[in-house]
């Protein structure tokens, strides 16, 4: 499946040029985001190409796989696992897994607009490592050149093999993903997917926009999200 995320409340008011500028971005910004979680349907929209784990050191702060640097996002206890050990048999090859709550950022050597990968929350397979389970909740950022593109939540069902991808409009070159509702029971990533569209666009700058502040729009837009559904 696949979810476009949409954006439609306006309201009248006059809004600053700066307002309305990244209010402006913001509405564009949530339209052109969709949503996957079916591998599938994500790379024949995408052609996105796959970057396969191999080993990198257990117990480490960051290494690099083709052009994507990994970090963890809270160094020390917590670290990156990619030591070749295969943590749940529902993930072809070796799998990587986080010392304590899994977040961590990735760094894209060159700017992308599509972006996924394999995922797998265990609750009664082995090595939940936690004798208390809470089903997660993560949040996924991305950002270009250190500027916010769009963000979203989800959770996926625990004891299968799960994918979780998305596509912008927009480039990005820096995705950031955090568990805001877990701890230190463990979920396990698999390949990591990217691709970029030619069409795609960078973030646009505020004198591409600004002109609208001076026709008297006084428009603001209020951010109220809808998702609508529907299957390929």
């Amino acid at each position: 499946m696949k979810y476009k995320c949409c954006n439609l409340r306006f309201e009248f008011s006059i809004p600053s040029v700066i307002l309305l500028t990244s209010l402006l971005f913001s509405a564009k910004s949530a339209l052109s985001l969709t949503l996957y979680d079916d591998r599938a349907s994500f790379l024949n929209d995408t052609s996105a190409a796959e970057t396969a784990l191999e080993v990198k050191g257990s117990g480490v702060e960051i290494f690099t796989l083709d052009n994507l640097t990994f970090t963890i996002a809270r160094p020390s206890p917590e670290t990156l696992n990619l030591g070749g050990f295969d943590w749940t048999t529902r993930l072809p090859g070796i799998d990587l897994g986080i010392n304590g709550v899994e977040s961590f950022n990735i760094d894209l050597g060159d700017p992308v607009n599509s972006f996924g990968f394999d995922f797998v929350e265990p609750e009664f397979d082995p090595f939940v490592n936690s004798p208390v389970f809470i089903d997660s909740t993560f949040e996924i950022t991305f950002l270009n050149s250190g500027s916010l593109i769009n963000s979203f939540q989800f959770t996926r069902p625990n004891d299968i093999a799960t994918f979780v991808g998305f596509s912008s409009e927009f480039i990005f070159d820096r995705v950031e993903i955090e568990e805001i509702v877990g701890a230190a029971e463990n979920e396990f990533f698999g390949s990591f997917y990217t691709g970029v569209d030619s069409n795609s666009e960078s973030v646009p700058e505020p004198s591409l926009i600004v002109g609208y502040g001076f026709f008297g729009l006084g428009v603001s837009l209020m951010k109220k999200s809808r998702v609508r559904q529907f299957k390929k």
